[in-house]
């Protein structure tokens, strides 16, 4: 797995010419081995839902001259590459998806949208998805978007993805790539980490060398400083509380309210006992634009538990 998904990333940069002189030989080698390409081959026809309409032979035949025209342009020779283009196409076919070959390939113009404001700002994208952009972020598409549901995401995002098993919906922030057929998630990126969180459906998510699943109320963390990726339960809808006037929960940890404060206040909550991190409250709420003085007297006054806000950190005592 680990290995297709290295080959796949090396034909994205390929496309994207953004490919080394060693990266390019490495992807040479690799296409040499028609066991491998046989087996991504399988399980690119057996995972794609896109293919099944397109004639998979004429498919195959243009993606590989499409390859072997950038292999040629980027060494810069003419002679011809004459390995078995069926399995390279597939290959081309699961790395990048046929609707992102096909854009990579017309000439139709992208649509680019910022979210300038303070305030969160809801995009009806044309295939009946819904985005809510956070301030200062961004998103680019194809503007034939319902054929093609591939967008690039730049800062904060929470999407309500409507259901299409022909075209997949897929965002992409630098390295880290999202697939979704219908469901709602939320994706934040700053300069070293990118986090998706999901609250419905199923989610696929992949960078270079890893690629995981995730399930309802899972957060997947990449870190590409030190390139390192794992996942962990969490409460999915606490990581897009800035997309809503408010929240209501049946009940809530103590621990999962600390994330609250992390996303919305940007401050550490410290325990003074580890037992009050399950310590859960009930019938509870939370505004968006309430402010943290206001939300530690409403916990304070209703539970037995102390909060008291200090300059770097909130501190958490049980109440004698």
């Amino acid at each position: 797995m680990k290995q297709n998904l290295r080959i796949n990333y090396l034909l994205e940069k390929l496309t994207n010419k953004s490919l080394h002189k060693n990266e390019l030989k490495e992807l040479k080698e690799a296409l040499k081995n028609e066991g491998l390409l046989e087996d991504v081959f399988v399980e690119s026809f057996n995972n794609q839902d896109q293919v099944h309409y397109l004639d998979k032979n004429n498919l195959k035949k243009s993606v590989w001259e499409a390859i072997e025209k950038r292999i040629e342009s980027k060494q810069n020779q003419t002679k011809k590459i004459t390995y078995n283009y069926k399995w390279i196409a597939a290959l081309f076919i699961i790395a990048l998806g046929v609707s992102f070959f096909f854009h990579k390939n017309n000439s139709s113009s992208l649509v680019k949208i910022a979210n300038n404001d303070v305030f969160p700002k809801t995009i009806q994208m044309p295939d009946g998805s819904k985005i809510t952009l956070r301030e200062n972020s961004s998103i680019s598409y194809h503007e034939k978007f319902t054929t093609n549901r591939n967008l690039t995401l730049t800062g904060e995002a929470f999407f309500e993805v409507k259901r299409d098993s022909l075209y997949p919906f897929s965002v992409k922030v630098d390295e880290v790539t999202t697939r979704v057929l219908g469901t709602s998630f939320t994706i934040k990126t700053n300069d070293s980490i990118t986090k998706i969180s999901v609250n419905t459906g199923l989610v696929s998510v992949q960078n270079s060398s890893e690629k995981e699943f995730l399930r309802p109320d899972e957060l997947a963390i990449f870190n590409r400083k030190n390139n390192t990726f794992y996942k962990e339960k969490t409460k999915a809808i606490v990581h897009n509380l800035w997309a809503m006037e408010q929240v209501s929960f049946k009940e809530i940890t103590l621990l999962e309210l600390s994330e609250v404060f992390k996303i919305l206040y940007e401050k550490e909550i410290v325990f003074s006992n580890e037992k009050l991190k399950a310590k859960k409250l009930y019938a509870f709420y939370i505004k968006r634009n309430e402010s943290l003085e206001k939300l530690i007297d409403r916990i304070n006054y209703i539970n037995e538990v102390e909060l008291k806000n200090y300059n770097n950190d909130i501190r958490i005592t049980a109440k004698l």
